[in-house]
């Protein structure tokens, strides 16, 4: 790495707050609400946010904290804090890969 390219880092790592995917998605994002659905076009971004919570086992998305900013058909899934958090080892009666081991991703807000 040249040693101009080793400062540009290091400035950056001296002014930026650590954060995990953190990035500015715009000013056209509004935040889901209650009104919004899934419709045909965030279906696969939808599919793949509920993947995504359960590999990762972030249980901090929930009906009351949906983390989603929505943008016509798009879906921008944000508030990754809680993930690896294998909670799912303490509240879940079965592991996610056998049936009924995800139920605790469609429980509400329990």
């Amino acid at each position: 790495m040249l040693k101009a390219q080793q400062q540009d880092l290091a400035n950056v790592d001296a002014k930026c707050w650590p954060g995990f995917a953190s990035k500015n998605a715009g000013k056209q994002w509004k935040a889901w609400s209650p009104g919004d659905t899934v419709t045909k076009d965030r279906k696969a971004q939808a599919l793949f946010t509920f993947c995504f919570d359960a590999l990762f086992d972030n249980a901090d998305r929930r009906a009351s904290n949906p983390n989603l900013l929505v943008k016509g058909g798009q879906l921008r899934a944000i508030d990754h804090e809680l993930s690896f958090a294998f909670t799912s080892l303490i509240i879940a009666p079965a592991p996610p890969w056998t049936t009924g081991g995800l139920e605790w991703m469609i429980g509400g807000d329990q």
